[in-house]
């Protein structure tokens, strides 16, 4: 599980350095993952009924892909999140029209 975590820490920075690139600088999120963790800041913001800034502003460029809602998705880290967390993830991006991949 701890090398799950770390792994997840990694594609977590990976996803914020592709959010900058499309020029926008996710600076809430990534002050939470450096106080609290990848993980724990994600299930902070997913168990939110509130759809984040985050969530909307990638919506906005069209860019729900690298939101950590479709991120917590992707089958490698089912383990790190409940099956409850996930489908909150799921139905956000399907509330906000996500018509991709919700790697499930």
């Amino acid at each position: 599980m701890i090398q799950n975590n770390m792994a997840f820490e990694e594609r977590i920075r990976q996803m914020i350095a592709e959010t900058k690139s499309i020029g926008y600088n996710p600076t809430y999120f990534i002050r939470m993952v450096q106080e609290q963790g990848a993980v724990t800041a994600c299930k902070q913001l997913i168990n939110n009924e509130k759809l984040h800034d985050g969530l909307c502003r990638l919506w906005k460029e069209h860019r729900l892909d690298l939101t950590i809602e479709n991120i917590i998705l992707e089958p490698q880290w089912a383990e790190l999140f409940s099956e409850s967390e996930r489908t909150l993830a799921k139905n956000k991006l399907l509330k906000l029209g996500y018509k991709g991949e919700t790697n499930e």
